[in-house]
């Protein structure tokens, strides 16, 4: 398969099996996704993110209900095609609770992705967010980083679950810090506080995580962004 195929092949993939509802607007930067990442394999290799919605209670009945979904990378040679191996699944819970991803009360379902390489290492970092119009009204905003290295199948991925009451603003590569050969990930989260009869106030918190492992390498730092207005 040529490679401007494979490319455009891993972009449409990233939306493929989201809900049907989802907007597709954002462009999204694969750079991260095509490298040289598996030893034993000559060439390049491709990752394929995929998603599986998900219903982790326990009546297996209630198959159209999700309240997260399962995600991992698929590891394929680029220029064969062949399917080497895939990454470990892990499940976020991030749906609203009980509600079909077909149901016309879900008005709104958004997703943005963005991909960073830190060595072998490939962050994925999902921020989404659902409304729901009804009888009462809900929003959900969710973000989570999946790190799987895909430099040989079994290797178990680091990830992180943000507070649905941060906003996931971006991420950033950043010099290793420890002296271990792998560069670190910065991510920016915005907080918003509303307060009656005042303006919001808003903060950016970053954090830093080892690019191997996802150990905290800083003690988050808040930063006044939008101070109140009266």
């Amino acid at each position: 398969m040529p490679t401007s195929r494979c490319l455009f092949a891993a972009a449409l993939c990233v939306f493929s099996i989201a809900p049907a509802k989802a907007r597709d607007n954002n462009f999204i930067n694969t750079a991260a996704l095509t490298g040289e990442y598996v030893a034993s394999n000559p060439g390049l290799e491709i990752l394929v993110p995929y998603w599986q919605p998900f219903n982790s209670n326990t009546n297996p009945f209630n198959t159209r209900l999700f309240d997260g979904e399962k995600t991992h990378f698929d590891v394929y040679a680029l220029t064969t095609g062949t399917k080497l191996f895939s990454t470990p699944d892990y499940f976020f819970k991030m749906y609203l609770v009980g509600v079909a991803i077909q149901d016309s009360s879900l008005s709104d379902y958004d997703k943005s992705v963005d991909f960073k390489r830190l060595g072998n290492t490939v962050v994925m970092a999902v921020k989404s967010t659902y409304k729901r119009i009804g009888a009462t009204d809900y929003m959900n905003d969710n973000a989570y980083l999946y790190a799987a290295d895909v430099s040989k199948a079994g290797n178990t991925p680091w990830v992180k679950v943000f507070a649905t009451d941060s906003s996931l603003k971006g991420t950033a590569i950043v010099p290793d810090m420890n002296a271990n050969g792998t560069e670190e990930l910065a991510v920016t989260l915005f907080t918003y506080q509303f307060v009656e009869r005042h303006l919001p106030t808003a903060s950016a918190t970053v954090y830093i995580y080892d690019g191997k492992t996802g150990a905290a390498l800083i003690k988050p730092n808040s930063y006044s962004i939008q101070p109140e207005g009266r």
